[in-house]
């Protein structure tokens, strides 16, 4: 019985660290013969097209290309969407003239994971966030997803405040250029 070919995710997977391995080490990601030339390679076989490899010999693939690339570009757990839920509750929740309903949500670990990440950004440390929270600027607390929401509004804001200021009094030959010629 003749082994089973590759996989749709699994084709999807292998052109997609592809692309990455191009960008990493500056080779034309759309050089197709450079592709098949690298597959063939590592395969030990003439490959003519990539759907023509096996489960096997795609999943060597995928594993050889993610040893060539820095541990930060290949996720093994990809991130997954939101239920609409949630998702409709992390663009609304907490905004003007938006009702609470029925149920309130209480702040999750993917939240409290992007407020870490925007504090790390901006600098701030935990006592800096709570001074925040208890301002007149910031919600009162952080318990419910409508406070969270008010806080990473606010810390987008100041981040995106500061890049553009940092850019209006760059100095000359530095950032100024780059933005005016864009």
């Amino acid at each position: 019985m003749p082994e089973p070919f590759i996989s749709g995710p699994q084709l999807k997977r292998l052109h997609t660290l592809w692309g990455l391995l191009c960008r990493h080490a500056h080779i034309p990601p759309e050089d197709r013969d450079a592709r098949l030339g690298w597959f063939t390679g590592a395969v030990g076989r003439p490959v003519t097209s990539s759907k023509q490899l096996t489960l096997e010999e795609a999943k060597g693939l995928i594993n050889e290309i993610q040893k060539h690339l820095p541990p930060e570009l290949v996720r093994k757990n990809p991130r997954r969407r939101p239920d609409r839920r949630t998702a409709q509750s992390y663009g609304t929740a907490g905004r003007r003239g938006q009702s609470q309903g029925k149920t309130i949500d209480l702040i999750d670990a993917t939240t409290w994971n992007v407020l870490r990440g925007l504090l790390a950004r901006a600098g701030w440390t935990q006592e800096r966030l709570d001074a925040f929270v208890r301002s007149p600027h910031g919600p009162g607390r952080l318990a419910t997803m409508a406070d969270a929401n008010k806080v990473i509004w606010a810390l987008r804001n100041i981040l995106r405040r500061a890049k553009k200021l940092a850019t209006r009094h760059a100095p000359l030959g530095t950032q100024r250029e780059e933005v005016a010629a864009t």
